[in-house]
């Protein structure tokens, strides 16, 4: 469970130094985070870390060391980058007991997708959270306590397709402290959720029809 005052001053710290680096709209609130400010104006004790995401290109490779020294500055001693690809940092705050999952965002002209590697162990393949790329040609912004954070728009929609319709069940009964959006995939099997497999399939598809005119709305 989270302790609310530490992860808000976190969160307060985290954001500040972001802007440096990727701009006031170059990353957003995502997943729990995101959805705790919608639905309860408030950061959800059940959850058990803050969930950010920059948008593609925005932070150079050169910069990264940087980013990482700045967090450790901040208290994030604990810094694990995935292997390969670039898709994410999680970072522990050991002293205040928060945890930052900080992804890194691709895209291609119809669709927009971050890597989530870390799996129950009865899946055999990584899973990818992928979005029609209308949520992020605008981007919104969501208040808590007084701040502004960018987020998809519409924001209750995006929830919509990154949790499916159940999105204002998650994590909001006694029992579910431990469970994570890669929980909930494979629960309900919201839109977003498919493996990189069925991604590169999705991007094949959307293409070919774009190319022979046919939009369909799930690619708009």
């Amino acid at each position: 469970m989270l302790d609310v005052k530490a992860t808000e001053k976190a969160l307060i710290g985290i954001t500040n130094i972001l802007k440096r680096f990727v701009g006031a709209k170059g990353y957003w609130i995502d997943s729990g985070t995101l959805l705790g400010f919608v639905r309860d104006d408030a950061i959800n004790q059940l959850d058990h870390d803050l969930d950010i995401r920059i948008l593609p290109g925005r932070l150079p490779e050169e910069k990264m060391p940087d980013l990482v020294s700045e967090l450790w500055k901040l208290g994030f001693g604990c810094i694990n980058a995935n292997l390969g690809k670039r898709a994410e940092l999680n970072c522990t705050n050991t002293k205040a007991c928060v945890k930052l999952d900080l992804k890194f965002a691709y895209k291609d002209d119809n669709l927009l997708w971050v890597y989530c590697w870390e799996q129950p162990s009865s899946v055999d393949e990584p899973r990818v959270h992928a979005y029609p790329i209308r949520f992020f040609k605008k981007m919104g912004t969501v208040k808590y306590k007084g701040r502004v954070y960018p987020c998809p728009s519409p924001v209750e929609e995006y929830l919509t397709w990154h949790y499916g319709k159940q999105w204002k069940e998650f994590k909001t009964g006694e029992g579910a402290a431990d469970m994570t959006d890669m929980t909930w995939d494979h629960m309900y099997g919201p839109p977003c959720s498919m493996s990189p497999s069925e991604l590169m399939a999705k991007r094949k598809e959307i293409a070919n029809y774009k190319a022979v005119g046919v939009v369909r709305s799930e690619a708009a």
